[in-house]
Formats: C-alpha cells, structure tokens, sequence
C-alpha cells in the first residue's frame, strides 16, 4: 500500500513497485494513483480491457500461461501486467508484433518496447498496461508472479474459436 505523508500543498507518496518517495502536488495525486502520464479513454476500453485485449492477442499467437496481474493498488507504474510465454525467440517476438497491432487498432500506440530483438524476454510498455512475452525459460526463472505477488492475479479464459 501507498504510504503518504502531507507536506503543504504536496504530498509525497511511496511507490512500492519503484522503491521511491515521489512529491506531488494535490492535484496531481489521483493522476499518479492511475499512472504517471494521464491516459485518455480510447473506445471506451478501460485498463482492464485493454489487459484482455493483449491477452487475447497472445492467445491468438499460441502464447502459452498467460496471466493477468491487477497492479492498480499495488503500484504507481501501471494498472496490469500482462505476461505469458512462446517456445522459441521467433514466436516471442511473433506475439509481440501481434500484440502491438491489437492494441494500436484500438487506439494504444506502444510506447517504449525493450528485448523485440533477441526475443527472449519482449516488454512492451502501454503505459496502463505492461505487457511482458517470454521465452519459457526466462518465464520460469524470472518468476514475475511471485515478484508481484501483492497484486490480484486476474484469471484469462481463452476464447474458443
């Protein structure tokens, strides 16, 4: 949970995902409680479904264990990660692309992208929403579930075609 501490005008606040006391002024609280850039709403999609929308994409693509994790009481950075795996490199980066398309279809442009090239562990930054496709190996030996395991982890039903 957020630690606060009234200072004036600004308050500072803890940021466990970060580690960091961060100063805001009051009327920049509620917008660094849902991330640090102000997002606009696109077609009505929230954080949560634009977590889904990623993880349908994967799914699409053969991603395998996805999982949705609900950050939003638990982080400054972003309301969800969005994580699952590929076999190897080539589908990594395949349901990566796949991904950025949905996404920027519905109105989310990428933002920053780390990994797209060797394709063992991609993060896609949405700014709502942190997406991270890996390789099986890395899924297992970074353990990000266990890492984050303050968050809500969301459970994804696969759509059946």
């Amino acid at each position: 949970m957020d630690r606060e501490r009234p200072q004036g005008s600004t308050r500072i606040l803890f940021d466990p995902g970060s580690g960091r006391w961060l100063a805001l002024a009051d009327e920049l609280r509620e917008t660094a409680r849902r991330g640090f850039i102000p997002r606009e709403e696109s077609k009505g999609l929230n954080s949560h479904e634009m977590s889904t929308l990623a993880a349908q994409a994967a799914d699409e693509k053969k991603g395998q264990a996805i999982a949705l994790i609900d950050l939003q009481s638990v982080s400054l950075m972003t309301d969800y990660f969005v994580l699952c795996n590929g076999q190897t490199p080539v589908q990594v980066r395949a349901i990566a692309h796949h991904i950025e398309d949905k996404l920027a279809e519905a109105g989310y442009p990428l933002r920053r992208v780390e990994g797209m090239q060797e394709g063992r562990w991609v993060l896609m930054d949405f700014g709502a929403v942190i997406v991270h496709v890996m390789h099986e190996h890395e899924r297992e030996f970074y353990n990000l579930e266990r890492l984050w395991s303050q968050g809500r982890l969301v459970p994804y039903q696969a759509v059946t075609a």
